[in-house]
C-alpha cells in the first residue's frame, strides 16, 4: 500500500514540475513593437481613438515564441487634431497599446508617442491663407514600448491555427 501511495505522489509531483517547467514569465518592462500596416493621417482618424497595428517583431522568451510578427495590435490614442487654417499642423498623441499574444490573450504596452504635421504659413498679402499638414504615421514607423504588467504563457498549450487568407 506505501508503495503505491509513493508512486502516486511521485507521478503526481514529476507532472506538477512538468507543467510548471512549460510556464513562461514574461517580465514587466519587456520591449514590444508594433507598427501600422498602411499609413495613418491625423484627418482620418475618428471618435473610437483606436488605431489598427500589427507586431512589427517576433516576441520570443526562453526560445519560445510569445507572439509573433504580425499578430493584431491595438494603438490607444489619447487626443487629436486635423490640420487646420492659418498654418497649424495636425497632430496625432499616443499613449499606449495593446497586443494579442499566440494564445489570443492581449496585454498592454506602455506606449507615449506624439506625431506632428508640420506647420505651413505662408503671407499672401497680409492674410495666411494656408493650412497645416495632417501628421501621418506610416507603416515604416516602428513603435516600441513595454509591457506594463508581467505575465505568464504557457508553453504547453499549442497555438491555434493561423488563418490562410484566400
Amino acid at each position: 500500500m506505501k508503495k503505491i501511495f509513493v508512486l502516486l505522489a511521485l507521478l503526481c509531483t514529476s507532472s506538477m514540475l512538468a507543467a510548471s517547467a512549460q510556464e513562461i514569465v514574461i517580465p514587466r518592462d519587456t520591449f514590444v513593437s508594433v507598427n501600422v500596416p498602411k499609413k495613418v493621417l491625423s484627418k482620418h482618424l475618428d471618435k473610437s481613438k483606436e488605431i489598427k497595428a500589427v507586431l512589427s517583431k517576433d516576441l520570443i522568451i526562453e526560445n519560445t515564441s510569445i507572439a509573433r510578427a504580425g499578430n493584431p495590435a491595438i494603438i490607444l490614442v489619447e487626443k487629436y487634431k486635423k490640420a487646420g487654417f492659418w498654418g497649424r499642423g495636425g497632430y496625432i498623441a499616443i499613449n499606449g497599446a495593446i497586443f494579442y499574444d499566440n494564445h489570443n490573450q492581449q496585454h498592454k504596452i506602455n506606449l507615449y508617442e506624439t506625431y506632428r504635421g508640420a506647420h505651413d504659413c505662408k503671407l499672401t498679402s497680409i492674410i495666411p491663407i494656408n493650412k497645416g499638414h495632417q501628421a501621418v504615421i506610416s507603416p515604416s514607423d516602428i513603435i516600441t514600448g513595454t509591457l506594463t504588467e508581467p505575465f505568464k504563457f504557457d508553453a504547453a498549450v499549442p497555438e491555434p491555427p493561423v488563418k490562410s487568407k484566400k
